[in-house]
């Protein structure tokens, strides 16, 4: 009887879903986060005046 493998998988060499590479990703999502702080903080100084 022959044992068979699955199929290998390398999760280091995965690609992530969109822009290609995972350092744009993360750059995508933090750019986005702090985009988001910068207009909670102008509509908060906006509403206090």
């Amino acid at each position: 009887m022959t044992s068979h493998p699955g199929p290998q998988r390398d999760d280091g060499d995965e690609r992530p879903p969109i822009l290609g590479r995972w350092s744009v990703l993360y750059a995508v999502v933090i750019g986005a986060l702090a985009l988001q702080v910068l207009l909670y903080y102008l509509l908060t100084s906006a509403y206090a005046r």
